[in-house]
């Protein structure tokens, strides 16, 4: 285990919040959304990555439910038991630097999430950009809906992960954005559905959207599938995919070396130039730009 810290996220205003994120890098909307959620009473996560490791919830005022996220031997348990959470006002009095201008900040923060949130729930939206997922599939059968669907494994996996106290039914995320849009759950022997805080799609298209879960697609073995498996792995996730195991990368990427770069369109040869900025290839940024800069002239002249 990484360093933990724990949090009684309700003990907390919305700014102390703000700043425990920024001390120990963990999102700001993140510790909002556990301050929301009135079931838990405490939780414990690592710091960095914001990941949890279990909750405390408190049905009543005598009784105490410890939910560990994933398996964890008795000493870590006593571990995480013994931390004592961050106490209510920390946050601000101790404080290095002027908090007045940290308030100013937070608040500035604040308007401009209102303002964006505001115009995107007034646009014009396709529900069908939102995906319907069974929750209870197998970490592979996810993984290949993500893949199929431009959806970040890490982020579906890992909420869903993160709520397994929660008998989840169905997630809906948007595609290419990995945005949770909303989910549904058992509690009471109903069936309940909430909309993410968070989403910032109109409420008309949510309304619109599929609720069958997506079939699960073949996975083939790509180098981009490839990638995406690695670092999941890497992350921590349990899954397992032979096929994705046995990929050979370095035959891939040898294949990948040679571009012909003169069968591409300028479109085309901007795409690569994004792909390579986000990978840090830098060297064939600098040859794409190149590139396109010559058939820009080149088209400018005919």
């Amino acid at each position: 285990m990484g360093n933990i810290i724990c949090i009684k996220a309700r003990s907390h205003s919305d700014f102390e919040l703000y700043l425990i994120g920024e001390k120990y890098d963990i999102p700001y909307d993140f510790l909002i959304d556990y301050k929301k959620n009135r079931s838990v009473y405490k939780f414990w996560t690592e710091v960095g990555s914001g990941r949890i490791m279990a909750i405390e919830e408190r049905p009543s005022d005598k009784e105490k439910v410890f939910v560990p996220v994933s398996p964890m031997s008795v000493s870590d348990e006593k571990r995480l038991k013994s931390i004592t959470p961050i106490i209510a006002g920390d946050a601000i009095s101790k404080y290095r630097g002027d908090i007045e201008e940290k308030e100013q900040e937070f608040k500035d923060m604040i308007a401009k999430k209102e303002e964006h949130k505001k115009k995107m729930l007034n646009r014009k939206y396709d529900p069908s950009n939102i995906v319907c997922i069974n929750a209870r599939c197998t970490p592979e059968q996810l993984f290949a809906i993500c893949i199929a669907n431009e959806i970040d494994f890490v982020e579906p996996a890992g909420f869903i992960i993160s709520n397994s106290h929660m008998a989840m039914s169905r997630v809906w995320y948007e595609k290419k954005t990995s945005h949770l849009v909303a989910y549904e759950y058992i509690c009471d022997q109903q069936e309940c559905f909430d909309i993410s805080d968070e989403c910032l799609i109109p409420k008309n298209a949510i309304y619109k959207m599929s609720r069958k879960p997506v079939a699960t697609p073949k996975l083939k073995a790509t180098y981009d599938s490839a990638c995406e498996y690695r670092r999941a792995k890497k992350l921590g996730f349990d899954i397992d995919i032979p096929k994705l195991d046995a990929f050979e990368f370095e035959k891939e990427e040898k294949t990948c070396d040679y571009i012909d770069i003169e069968s591409f369109a300028i479109e085309d040869l901007e795409n690569l130039l994004e792909a390579a900025i986000e990978s840090e290839d830098y060297e064939s940024a600098a040859e794409l730009r190149d590139a396109i800069e010559e058939m820009k002239k080149k088209s400018d002249r005919k």
